[in-house]
């Protein structure tokens, strides 16, 4: 999931050195904390620190987001960073915030702290303190009196620096605080959410799962091994990378004092972090007033209690660990929600100056000089890296050599696989900039977002060079672009605007209506056809039995001698009608594309972004005249002319109340789902009073009996739906609920709003943040957020057609709340239910019946936990 507001992520970095004596009685001094007795002090049990080559305090640095803006009376992100600072105790592991103003202090405006040669390391939180300061180690706070900064020795002073790859392995700590506060989570919880199927888990995506696909197996977390405790009074014994922590310390105190008992505890039971390379540590819920928070080249990540089992904010948290800071968008230091260190989801990864920085895909990056050097050609997304090699690129960083912090990174980013929950950016070029070396946690921001046929002029110290976008093949995750100075805008990739070509074959117009097929199994509308009139424009791609020119290639997942195409001379066609397209195919040597070789994969990756289109094919749709029961006399209906998806005959059993989402498609080769506008079809939510009969003679449902209940809804059932055709829930995409169960929210909105999800074959825009995301809500509460943002709870169809995909949270592979409900029956045809624990029957209240199953005559079953739910 996506961070709500509630738990927004920090940045933490680097280090400090020796501090002393303390003034105040009731603190205590850096210096002679007892090694045998690591943990909180008093007064007794602290002295002055050793020399600074001895050990020392390490500046550490969090950076977060505020969040006491509001907005129309709701919580809204600051736009400007607060830096704070802490200080890490080497002996020790404790870790103390810093009251002093270190930005002042590195100016040389504190009078007894020496600083002047090291403002550099201070600022960027890579110093080490020795002198006099006084620790509250109630508060877990430091003020630093007198003393000097040095430089901090990363292998010498902390030698604790997470690496980026290999296999690190990783310690969760469930703690409980003195008053039995706890995060509401079990271990096994914990475990699952944080290594899946490493420890026996059902979890699909995964701080392990993720972070492994996305560095392409060079960055593997694992669970510390299983370890028996040597003192389970203070931390239990460690099982699949969870132990529990028994604080002795008041969830009041605050998140410092449980967070440094916590670690104290574990060093006693279990030595220094436990003997793990990084250490998560989840706070109960008692301890509120902080955010998610890691420290920058470090072991250390803390959450409190509802964001610990979040895989994406623990990915966003491990990534400040890496080194990583924050990836913004214009003056939000979290805009870029195309990552994970921005407003990260789950199903993504991190951006291009992230990348680069991680060294996973070294061998596919490119330094381009700014002013002298070019690039032209494919630039891949990661997601490619496994079917591409050296030779091929996926990061570019313009590169001033008279300038260390002005660096431009280039990137794609190819909304697929492991990365199909990237929130912004999908399928574009990506250009991001880094006031600071590649290797620095500075953060990144997005400055330009490109599809094909756009330019955008890149700045690198003084150097204007310009970044162009010739061509995307979203199937194939690449883009073909330009970077050189000068460099002119590209075509772009829409149809011709201007005649046909006066070349192309001559053929009488056809008239009626032809099926479109999905361009691939692999898009969101796979294995889906629809009637579409000539007249109608679609995609289009063309078919031929043989190579007739280097435009048409085979795809190895055809089962048939058919070679397809999309591109003729750089031009992709988006819109054209029936007749027009299949001109086009003919002068290019091709035909039309079959319904069936379409939804065979026969054209499938053949480029133009048209693997999630509707493609015209040369099916014709075959209108057939409607079947008995006839009336007395010819009916007025069927009209002359069609509709554009008449059902082959009239439903089985026409029903007073149409259902919002028929079981038996109409269509030869059904939609998956009806489509978000759907013309002479039933309405998606039923209207409140019967339709009018479909013949002259009524159906002998329902009965004139005053007995039988009006057809309405179970109001208190709502559909939840799978968030994407891809998703982990896709097996069953459909759910019962009840209204007062808690699950995720997307809205949708008839008008457009920006920032919002519009697919191409919809008709309304989605979106998941509203204005952060909301997981766990009711129905009504559903309701009331979507209101709230001038939108609507999505219809069951308008999210199985996928309108609200990747509109971000990481709710992809999550049941939302829709708006359709289940209608009642009102004879046992109607009671086709399609539900696992009801029978075809349908009982005087209107409801479905099994009492084989003890459940009663309850309205349904299937719910979200599979019982029977309902009233009885």
């Amino acid at each position: 999931m996506i961070f709500a507001s509630k738990y927004l992520p920090f940045i933490l970095v680097s280090a400090l050195s020796n501090t002393s004596v303390a003034k105040d009685p009731t603190l205590g001094r850096l210096r002679g904390l007892n090694r045998n007795r690591p943990g909180i002090g008093n007064g007794s049990e602290m002295g002055k620190l050793r020399k600074l080559d001895a050990e020392g305090c390490t500046v550490l640095e969090k950076a977060y987001l505020c969040t006491q803006a509001t907005k129309g009376g709701k919580p809204v992100p600051c736009e400007d960073e607060t830096r704070e600072f802490a200080c890490e105790v080497i002996s020790t592991g404790q870790i103390y915030r810093v009251e002093d103003d270190l930005i002042d202090i590195s100016k040389g405006n504190k009078p007894g702290l020496d600083v002047e040669a090291y403002a550099d390391v201070l600022q960027s939180a890579n110093a080490l303190f020795v002198g006099d300061a006084n620790i509250d180690a109630a508060r877990a706070t430091i003020k630093f009196n007198h003393g000097q900064f040095g430089k901090a020795n990363p292998n010498k002073n902390r030698g604790r620096i997470l690496q980026s790859v290999g296999s690190p392995t990783v310690l969760a700590l469930n703690v409980i605080s003195s008053e039995n506060a706890t995060t509401g989570y079990t271990n096994a919880h914990l475990a699952d959410s944080v290594f899946g199927s490493l420890v026996g888990g059902t979890d699909l995506v995964t701080l392990a799962s993720q972070v492994r696909a996305c560095s392409h197996g060079k960055l593997n977390f694992g669970p510390l091994p299983d370890k028996t405790s040597s003192n389970t009074t203070l931390v239990g014994d460690v099982s699949s990378g969870v132990a529990t922590v028994y604080s002795t310390v008041s969830a009041a105190s605050g998140p410092g004092a449980l967070r440094n008992d916590a670690t104290s505890k574990l060093a006693t039971a279990h030595g220094r972090r436990g003997g793990a390379d990084n250490v998560m540590v989840c706070l109960p819920d008692a301890s509120l007033g902080f955010n998610p928070y890691a420290y920058i080249n470090h072991w250390l990540s803390v959450y409190p209690h509802g964001a610990c089992p979040n895989s994406g904010i623990q990915i966003h948290e491990i990534g400040h660990n890496l080194g990583l800071g924050h990836s913004g968008e214009g003056s939000n230091a979290y805009g870029d929600r195309s990552g994970f260190m921005g407003f990260a989801g789950q199903k993504m990864c991190y951006n291009g100056p992230k990348n680069w920085q991680l060294g996973w895909f070294a061998d596919r990056h490119m330094t381009v000089t700014a002013g002298s050097d070019s690039f032209s050609g494919r630039l891949y997304g990661t997601t490619q890296y496994d079917n591409t090699n050296s030779a091929d690129k996926m990061i570019l960083r313009l590169h001033d050599p008279a300038c260390t912090t002005c660096d431009v990174y280039i990137s794609f980013n190819h909304d697929a696989d492991y990365n199909s929950g990237t929130a912004e950016g999908q399928n574009k070029v990506q250009v991001h900039t880094k006031a600071g070396t590649p290797g620095s946690s500075k953060f990144s921001y997005v400055v330009a977002r490109l599809g094909a046929g756009d330019l955008y002029t890149a700045t690198v110290n003084g150097k204007e060079v310009n970044v162009v976008v010739s061509f995307i093949n979203a199937e194939e995750g690449w883009a073909e672009i330009i970077v050189a100075p000068g460099a002119s805008a590209a075509p772009t990739t829409a149809p011709p605007t201007t005649a046909l070509p006066t070349s192309f074959p001559t053929f009488k117009p056809e008239k009626g209506s032809f099926y479109t097929a999905c361009g691939s199994t692999v898009g969101g509308c796979s294995g889906r056809a629809t009637e579409a009139d000539v007249a109608e424009s679609h995609e289009l791609r063309c078919c031929a039995d043989s190579a007739v020119s280097s435009f048409f290639s085979k795809h190895d997942e055809c089962p048939l001698n058919v070679w397809g195409a999309s591109q003729f001379e750089g031009t992709c066609y988006h819109s054209v009608t029936w007749n027009d397209g299949r001109n086009i195919c003919e002068q290019y040597g091709g035909r039309l594309c079959t319904k069936d070789e379409l939804l065979a994969d026969c054209t499938r990756a053949s480029g133009c972004s048209h693997n999630q289109d509707m493609i015209w094919s040369s099916t014709r749709v075959e209108t057939l005249a409607p079947t008995p029961p006839p009336t007395a006399s010819p009916s007025k209906s069927p009209s002359v002319s069609p509709t554009k998806n008449p059902s082959k005959s009239p439903s089985l059993s026409p029903t007073t109340n149409p259902t919002d989402s028929p079981r038996k498609a109409p269509s030869q080769s059904p939609t998956y789902y009806p489509s978000t506008s759907p013309t002479g079809s039933p309405s998606v939510s039923p209207t409140k009073g019967p339709t009018p009969p479909p013949a002259v003679s009524p159906s002998a449902s329902p009965t004139a009996s005053t007995s039988t209940p009006s057809p309405t809804s179970y109001n208190f059932l709502h559909k939840v739906v799978c968030g994407s055709t891809d998703g982990n829930c896709r097996n069953s995409p459909v759910l019962l609920a009840n209204i007062a169960e808690g699950h995720q929210v997307r809205c949708c909105s008839e008008t457009k709003k920006t920032g919002w999800v519009k697919k191409a074959h919809c008709d309304v825009w989605g979106e998941s943040h509203l204005p952060t995301c909301n997981a766990a809500k009711t129905y009504a509460e559903a309701e009331a957020i979507c209101a709230a943002n001038g939108a609507r709870i999505c219809t069951e169809p308008e999210l199985l057609n996928d309108c609200t995909r990747g509109s971000g949270c990481g709710y992809d592979d999550e049941r939302h709340w829709s708006s359709s409900t289940v209608p009642k029956c009102t004879d046992d045809t109607s009671c086709d239910d399609g539900l696992p624990c009801t029978t075809d029957t349908c009982g005087a209240d209107g409801k479905c019946t099994n009492e084989a199953i003890g459940c009663g005559k309850l309205v349904a079953c299937g719910s979200t936990a599979d019982e029977c739910v309902g009233p009885a």
